[in-house]
């Protein structure tokens, strides 16, 4: 469970990268911090 977690958190976190860079900043500018 933790693995296949991780696994998510990755891919999410390339999608909410690619997301950012389309979307202003003000949108995923919670999601950025968390990103990175």
């Amino acid at each position: 469970m933790l693995v296949e977690l991780e696994e998510d958190d990755e891919k999410y976190e390339d999608e909410t990268l690619y997301t950012n860079a389309r979307k202003p900043p003000s949108t995923g500018g919670t999601r950025s911090a968390k990103a990175i």
